[in-house]
């Protein structure tokens, strides 16, 4: 008996030869399915009955396919979706006749340059509708329709300058950059990214975490976390996204002197730089006598006033003198302390940025060993210098987390932020950077070696962060938020070959590329070479009709939402009638309620949420695919006669990780998992009332 290859069989091969294997010849089946699959079946069983009735109720029956669905959630996108369907394609459905719904069809496989037949392989498949058109340019021809449902400011790291540009000014220059992204095992790499492509307007989500990371982007982007490719939309407050431990540079640095470059370090942790002098103040001697060298060899010559009425000594500068100048070209002359920030855009190089460090954590840093406990912490009321030097930190392979927090200051509150390494690892990794000079805090060395001494070499413990996962160089970060917020407009960037980059320090997945209001939209572009379509037009000929299009009509799923209700201490109400601002509830959204707003959007832009596509096959096409299916299937039967079915790494982290991932990296027997399930034939549903050619 021979094999049957599907459009969807043939994918999963493409996609991983071990995948194939699991999936069809030893029929393994993930337990759960993806809320994304789900939605899709459910949307086919309306979108089937509609087609079936296309001269009768056609809402009516796909509505009537949605009564049994137990979550009320679904069904009512679906139903919202359904009645804009009618509203939209509903007038063209008299352009045609449906001749199948849901056709299944078989036919051999054949050699393209022979003609011969495959003794091993058939294809098969099934197709949503064949239709016959009525009118129009295709008036008599038979073609199928295929239902599809789709579920800037951000910064990215350029590796060649060890700067952080945003998506707009990547834009702008219409460029890539050299980003860090992570591998299919999990490991970071460096490697290019093309530039920014326009992808509309879409409801920004944030997602922020523990460690201060804040990520804007769409809700369908995927972020890496602890359960895989998550969409921003899905994610809540028990996930932990990845984030690299190192962002790797090869950034020369700049022209100044290492002098110049610890004094910046000095002014931006201790320096007054809003007054019409530049002004130093620390009491530590050992900081005022390097400040006053490190002037010398720019060529100003000071002196250290001495202590005034309690007050630290202080340094006062030229307004025309060399430190004063160095100030004016970072562009930190006349800032206020908390509008102080890292200076990252001097594209500074890795020895560069361990002086800036050391110079920093010699002013208003920390290095604390009591009670057994090292702690490593800088602190600023600038929130803004903070997530820089962590930025920093982080091309030195240091992880850190930014907070705030208020302290007492002067008879009130006052808030400040703070810089802590966190991780065992890290904590290590600075001190000895800090021992080596790389780091040039202005400790001795006796206590820095003493710190170092009383941090365990092995991790006791139960923090989840610190469990294996992907790999040691990930390191993760506990989400605290997940908000939606207003329109904006957004782009998508595409990493060939490892399909992810970095985003304000998390990992993310490329860019989702689901515009569907265009048809230079690159999901549409994807379409001309999808083999499904050729196997389509094979179907529709061992049915024995000659197909001339394929309708491709696409339904995006809703990205928004239930609103939650307000928390009690967090309701806010006006004064003049004392009810709750509009953006305010006492009570969680109900599927009804949500299905009221869900087609006020529909209504207002149903093409966010409607397309149809146009699709025809060449001669050529036709002969290509069928070209390329007997190759995998002579592929496929070679792989099964020696026994061996090859992994590819590539496709393990891809969007929606690998449900195999488990099994294939550490040996999980899927018999002994709770996870997975046999089925007798994995194309029963096509073997029944098929039609053989």
């Amino acid at each position: 008996m021979k094999g049957l290859l599907t459009s969807s069989a043939l994918k999963t091969y493409r996609e991983c030869p071990k995948k194939y294997e699991l999936m069809y010849d030893q029929r393994w089946r993930p337990v759960r399915t993806s809320g994304a699959l789900r939605f899709g079946t459910l949307t086919h069983k309306a979108l089937e009955a509609w087609w079936k009735n296309l001269q009768g109720d056609r809402l009516g029956a796909a509505l009537e396919a949605l009564r049994t669905e137990s979550d009320p959630w679904d069904a009512v996108k679906v139903r919202e979706l359904m009645v804009g369907y009618e509203t939209k394609w509903g007038p063209s459905a008299g352009d045609y006749e449906a001749i199948g719904v849901e056709t299944k069809f078989t036919l051999p496989l054949m050699n393209p340059d022979t003609m011969g037949e495959s003794r091993t392989w058939d294809l098969g498949g099934k197709m949503d509708v064949l239709v016959r058109a009525l009118r129009g340019a295709y008036a008599g021809c038979v073609g199928v329709v295929e239902h599809k449902c789709l579920c800037s400011t951000s910064r990215i790291f350029d590796h060649n300058t060890g700067t952080y540009r945003t998506v707009a000014e990547l834009v702008k220059a219409d460029c890539g950059a050299t980003v860090t992204a992570m591998n299919a095992v999990g490991h970071m790499v460096v490697t290019p990214a093309l530039a920014p492509v326009a992808a509309g307007v879409r409801p920004i989500w944030t997602i922020a975490t523990l460690g201060g990371r804040s990520l804007r982007v769409s809700g369908n982007h995927p972020v890496m976390t602890q359960r895989g490719w998550v969409e921003a939309e899905l994610m809540n407050t028990s996930d932990w996204v990845a984030t690299p431990r190192s962002m790797k540079s090869t950034a020369e640095g700049s022209d100044l002197s290492d002098e110049a470059i610890r004094l910046i370090g000095y002014m931006i942790g201790d320096g007054c730089l809003s007054g019409r002098h530049v002004t130093f103040t620390k009491a530590d001697p050992a900081v005022l006598t390097d400040v006053v060298r490190c002037a010398g060899v720019l060529g100003e010559d000071v002196v250290v006033s001495p202590r005034k009425k309690g007050k630290s000594p202080y340094i006062r500068f030229s307004t025309v003198g060399p430190v004063s100048r160095l100030m004016d070209r970072i562009g930190l002359r006349g800032v206020l302390s908390a509008g102080k920030t890292f200076p990252s855009h001097l594209g500074l190089s890795d020895r560069q940025l361990g002086q800036i460090i050391g110079s920093l954590w010699s002013t208003d840093g920390c290095i604390d060993g009591k009670a057994g406990k090292v702690r490593i912490i800088y602190t600023s009321v600038s929130r803004a210098l903070c997530e820089g030097l962590r930025d920093a930190l982080q091309r030195l392979g240091i992880v850190s987390n930014v907070q705030t927090t208020s302290v007492e200051y002067a008879g009130s509150r006052r808030a400040v932020s703070t810089t802590q390494v966190v991780s065992r690892r890290s904590r290590k990794d600075f001190l000895r950077l800090a021992l080596d000079g790389v780091i040039p805090v202005l400790r001795s060395a006796r206590p820095l070696a003493e710190a170092l001494a009383a941090i365990p070499d092995s991790f006791q413990g139960n923090d989840e962060r610190m469990q294996p996962r992907l790999s040691d160089e990930i390191w993760w970060d506990k989400v605290e938020s997940v908000s939606v917020g207003a329109e904006e407009k957004v782009y998508d960037i595409t990493v060939p070959g490892v399909h992810t980059f970095v985003v304000d320090g998390i990992i993310t997945h490329n860019t989702s590329s689901e515009d569907i209001e265009s048809d230079a939209s690159p999901y549409f572009l994807k379409l001309t070479l999808d083999g499904q379509i050729s196997q389509y037009y094979l179907g529709g000929m061992a049915l024995g009709h000659d197909v001339e299009f394929c309708v491709y009509d696409v339904l995006k799923k809703p990205t928004i939402k239930q609103l939650s209700a307000t928390p009690a201490d967090q309701r806010k109400y006006r004064k003049d009638n004392g009810a709750l601002y509009a953006n305010q509830r006492t009570a969680d959204e109900t599927p009804e309620e949500y299905g009221a707003r869900l087609r006020e959007l529909i209504v207002e832009n149903p093409n966010r949420f409607y397309r149809r596509h146009l699709v025809m096959r060449t001669d050529a096409q036709m002969k290509e695919f069928l070209g390329e299916a007997w190759d995998q299937g002579r592929s496929i039967r070679d792989g099964q006669l020696a026994g061996r079915a090859p992994k590819n790494p590539d496709a393990c982290f891809r969007y929606g990780m690998c449900a195999f991932w488990s099994h294939c990296s550490s040996g999980v027997e899927l018999e002994h998992s709770p996870d997975f399930y046999q089925i007798p034939d994995p194309h029963a549903e096509l073997k029944e009332e098929t039609v053989q050619a």
